[in-house]
């Protein structure tokens, strides 16, 4: 499922394994490889950091500048080397640290504190962890000792990711689960048959894989459907009924932007950095965000339009009770979608008098 969202993270997969092979080889393609893998996203500089260790001298030095002057050449476009949907997420949903970031880790242990498995793969994944936290442990020991392998390379660069992820408290999204799953199961691989002997094991650890399916896919299947019949719901909606060019404020940017000619104003900032930069300041973001850009069309949750809290991310959309009443009497109501099934977080559109 990793693999079919069309995210960046399966790709960033692959370079951390191509990049710690060519690494280990010697091979000219190493450097660009390396700088390529840093480039992708923020984080993929420090795998590459890692990476480069196992690479020699030349590629290092040819990593380093291609690297530079692809952040050279992104700050004189944007204006800033660094993403800004990593900027917009880093100030609305903050970094509160480790315990935060249990939700990277909490899974990969044989532990039941409050919290740890509060998302549907961290259930699934925890029945794993009697086996795979002691495989890991066992699997990173037997790579330290050959720590200069491209094996011990890859390992090392998804393992600097996951602390940082766990460290900073990074908020949580199953895309980005593959780097820590990918390292996880990469040290229980090396580590399994020097912790266990004998079929059995491999083969109820395999029933368990497979049998998981029956509840997964179900559970990844609705998540998606979830997602179409309200963002692309949205999408085809606004499609039917606005006119090319305008702008509309909504948190659900991705497939809505695609399916419709309008113009993207989003409240968490990644392709909106005013907002981003309002939300940092605190309480009635929403409302100067709204105020100041006079959006042709408003997509908001209906949790937010009765409750004094954002739907994703810090900080009260409005100041008050009556400021948000002002703001939403510029506006009347049109349609909304996925009504039935989505509760609060169902989409409400609304389009300026």
């Amino acid at each position: 499922f990793l693999c079919a969202s069309g995210m960046e993270s399966s790709a960033m997969l692959a370079l951390i394994a191509l990049a710690a092979a060519l690494a280990r080889r010697g091979s000219r393609a190493a450097g660009p490889a390396l700088a390529l893998l840093a480039l992708w996203r923020p984080e993929g500089v420090l795998a590459a950091l890692v990476v480069s260790l196992g690479a020699r001298w030349r590629d290092r030095v040819v990593a380093a500048a291609i690297t530079l002057a692809g952040l050279a050449a992104l700050a004189a476009y944007f204006g800033s080397p660094l993403p800004q949907s990593a900027v917009a997420k880093a100030g609305v949903y903050g970094t509160p640290g480790p315990w935060a970031g249990r939700l990277w880790w909490g899974w990969a242990l044989p532990l039941r504190l409050p919290g740890l498995l509060a998302t549907g793969e961290a259930r699934h994944l925890s029945a794993l962890s009697v086996l795979l936290a002691p495989a890991a442990l066992r699997g990173a020991v037997a790579l330290w000792r050959r720590r200069r392998g491209a094996l011990a390379l890859a390992a090392a660069a998804g393992l600097a990711v996951w602390l940082g992820y766990a460290l900073l408290g990074v908020a949580y999204f199953y895309w980005y689960l593959a780097v820590p799953l990918f390292t996880a199961a990469l040290l229980a691989a090396v580590g399994l048959p020097r912790l266990v002997r004998g079929w059995p094991v491999y083969a109820g650890a395999g029933l368990l894989l497979a049998s998981l399916w029956f509840e997964a896919a179900p559970f990844y299947v609705g998540r998606a459907q979830n997602e179409y019949f309200g963002f692309a719901g949205v999408g085809t909606w606004l499609r039917q009924n606005v006119r090319p060019g305008q702008s509309v404020l909504l948190e659900p940017i991705g497939i809505v932007g695609w399916l419709a000619p309008v113009r993207i104003l989003d409240e968490v900032g990644l392709v909106s950095p005013a907002v981003a930069e309002r939300r940092r300041a605190g309480p009635g973001w929403y409302a100067d965000a709204a105020t100041r850009a006079r959006p042709d069309w408003i997509v908001i949750r209906r949790g937010v339009l009765g409750g004094p809290e954002a739907f994703a991310g810090a900080g009260a959309p409005f100041r008050s009770a009556a400021e948000r009443d002002a703001l939403l009497a510029l506006y009347e109501r049109m349609a909304v979608v996925d009504e039935e099934t989505a509760g609060e977080g169902a989409l409400v559109i609304l389009r300026r008098r």
